[in-house]
């Protein structure tokens, strides 16, 4: 009986001491978490905060707050993913966001009144 006791607390001291180390180990290894809001881009825009940079007015800015959110005329498209317009003062640019597509786009005004670059065309129809 002495004996079985003795191996009892042997068995136990040297279980703990093999869990300990190997938790030890994992601890050490184990990568630490990224802190919040340590998200700055290259110009300083935090993306968690809503923020990114506007090329035409040179500072981040909050989409949904300094931007005109922008309907599709295809209304295939998911509903779900805006578009954003921001307007210069002058209002002979305007810079557009898409979804998807990492950098803005910065139009110039036309004749007609619209804005366009290449194949996009930014307009005011409907007053919307």
């Amino acid at each position: 009986m002495k004996y079985s006791i003795f191996i009892f607390l042997l068995l136990s001291n040297v279980f703990w001491a093999c869990a300990h180390e190997k938790t030890a180990e994992t601890t050490a290894e184990t990568p630490t978490a990224p802190i919040v809001g340590n998200d700055q881009d290259k110009h300083g825009c935090k993306a968690s905060a809503g923020e990114t940079w506007s090329a035409l007015q040179q500072e981040c800015v909050r989409l949904f707050e300094a931007g005109i959110r922008l309907h599709p005329v295809d209304k295939s498209l998911d509903a779900n993913l805006s578009a954003f317009a921001i307007i210069g003062k002058n209002e002979e640019q305007a810079e557009v966001f898409m979804p998807n597509i990492k950098e803005s786009k910065v139009l110039t005004k036309a004749k007609d009144g619209s804005w366009r670059m290449n194949d996009l065309r930014l307009s005011e129809e409907g007053g919307q």
